[in-house]
This record gives C-alpha cells, sequence and structure tokens, in this order.
C-alpha cells in the first residue's frame, strides 16, 4: 500500500506573522488504522462530529459548550492517537512581512502565499521520502481550497518535469489530491499540526529567522492559551522531517534572485526539463 501524506493550511493576511502548510507522513494501512480510532475518539463524550483546532482554541463550533478541563482531555486523546500512528511531520512556514516585500509583488499566481508553500511542501515530500528508501509514487492529500488550491495545481506538471533526477522522479504523486476534511479524517490531524505551528512562529518567529532548516515544534517558552503542551506531552515524539521549511526573508529574496535571473538568461541548463517553455506558455494561456 502507498505512503500518504495530509497537509492543511493555516493563517494568511491578516492572520498573524506567518502562513504555515503542516501536515503527517503515514502508509495507507496506518492511517486506515487511524481513521478508525479518530473517529471512535470523536464519537466518545464529549462528542464532536468532526474536529478544527481553531474551535477547539476559542471553544466554539463543535466545542460550543464543552469545558476546558474536557476540550484539553480531548485534545490529548486525539494527540496520542496522531503520535501512535504517524511517521514523521512536515511544514512550510512563511514569513508574511516577508513575502509582501519580495514575492508578493510579482503577479498572480506567484503572489499568493497559497502558491509556494504548495509546491516546496510536495517537493520536500518526495525529497525526504527518497530518503527513507521510498521509490514508488506518494499520494499527497491537501485540504480543499476551492481558489488557491486550483490555481496552484495547475503549475504542478512543471514541478513534476523539474524533478529530473530518477529517485526524486519516482515518488513523485501524478497529482496532489483535493479532499474536504470533514470527510477525510486524517486532515483533521493535519489542520491541528497547521494551526499549533502558526500560533508557535507567531509567538517565536526572530528564532526561528536564525535557522536555516527545520527543529523542533518547541521553540520556546509556553505562553498562555498556545496549547504547546500538546507538544510537549505528545506530538513533539514524533519525528519532525529534516526537509521541514522555514521561508525566511533569505530563502524569499534568493527565490526572487533566481526568478529574475532565469528571465533575463532565459530558462535554460540541466535544472529545466526540454519541454519547459512549453509548459509554461501553456500554463499562463489558461491563466488568462
Amino acid at each position: 500500500m502507498p505512503t500518504q501524506v495530509f497537509i492543511d493550511e493555516s493563517g494568511g493576511k491578516g492572520q498573524g506573522k506567518v502562513f504555515a502548510m503542516a501536515g503527517w507522513l503515514g502508509r495507507a494501512e496506518q492511517w486506515a488504522l487511524f481513521s478508525t480510532e479518530w473517529q471512535r475518539c470523536l464519537q466518545s463524550m464529549p462528542r464532536i462530529a468532526y474536529f478544527k483546532m481553531r474551535e477547539a482554541a476559542s471553544l466554539s463550533g463543535q466545542f460550543n459548550g464543552i469545558s476546558r478541563d474536557s476540550r484539553d482531555d480531548k485534545l490529548r486523546a486525539l494527540a496520542r492517537i496522531i503520535r501512535k500512528y504517524a511517521t514523521a511531520a512536515i511544514h512550510c512556514t512563511t514569513d508574511l512581512d516577508a513575502f509582501a516585500g519580495t514575492i508578493e509583488k510579482v503577479g498572480k499566481p506567484f503572489s499568493d502565499p497559497y502558491f509556494w508553500p504548495f509546491h516546496i511542501t510536495i517537493m520536500a515530500v518526495c525529497l525526504d521520502l527518497v530518503d527513507r528508501g521510498y521509490h514508488k509514487p506518494v499520494e499527497i492529500i491537501f485540504d480543499e481550497h476551492s481558489i488557491f488550491g486550483r490555481r496552484a495545481k495547475l503549475w504542478y506538471p512543471i514541478v513534476r518535469a523539474m524533478m529530473t533526477d530518477p529517485a526524486d522522479a519516482a515518488v513523485m504523486p501524478l497529482e496532489p489530491i483535493f479532499r474536504s476534511d470533514v470527510e477525510v479524517l486524517p486532515l483533521q490531524a493535519s489542520d491541528m499540526l497547521a494551526w499549533l505551528m502558526r500560533r508557535t512562529m507567531n509567538q517565536h518567529w526572530p528564532i526561528i529567522e536564525r535557522w536555516d532548516l527545520g527543529g523542533s515544534l518547541a521553540t520556546a517558552t509556553t505562553e498562555p492559551g498556545d496549547f504547546s503542551w500538546l507538544v510537549g506531552e505528545e506530538l513533539g515524539f514524533v519525528e519532525m522531517s529534516p526537509q521541514a521549511q522555514f521561508m525566511t526573508r533569505r530563502r524569499l529574496e534568493g527565490i526572487i534572485e533566481r526568478m529574475n535571473r532565469h528571465l533575463r538568461e532565459g530558462f535554460a541548463g540541466v535544472s529545466f526539463p526540454t519541454d519547459f517553455q512549453r509548459l509554461y506558455r501553456e500554463i499562463l494561456g489558461h491563466e488568462r
């Protein structure tokens, strides 16, 4: 059975300092067991129909009328299931102020904060799996996003074509998949991680700015209401992928520099597939 990765996002303009895209890697058979246990936990008292971390944090929606202690017990139980079944966590977290000062000026679709983390997360997942010895296509399932998801997916053939190393190409998904997090239960677990990543990085981004790649979710002391105790008690025991990404100002400026260079010199060289120009023109035509 294939490896499956479930990814959700948290944040955006006006919702803090960062945009986080995050999720969990695991084997399909493990996710099947996960879903059975997760559904059982949802139905246990206090019963909820689905899980969203935003509702849990604010005691709204499915958590309306539930006490804080009961909410915390439910969170612990759900996090314990994630720890039991997930192989690793992965994320791509973007500095929104730096993004606004760099790539946002390029224009759509590149100016959408969703666009770069979407494709970078796919590539990061594949590189992680190659390092683990996988050699078959992975299934990457994203939470539904009717606007940005469709736009980002349109550019996936270019990303797939640019993974020219045979080992990397072997694990690339045929195409990214979008599903509802109400119906696909592992996406609810990814919702928890993406929310936690965003809240943690909102508070501690100056620390992250000094890092090049991923690390622990627990980046500094606990702040009231940040739920980092979930990390200390359960989620921190799941491996964070070495391919986790922080889109700092330095990284974003590097992307802009490379884009400008390729525009000046043309899209040539070993890093570009022979049909890059054709794919690029076709996708731009669809964009219009």
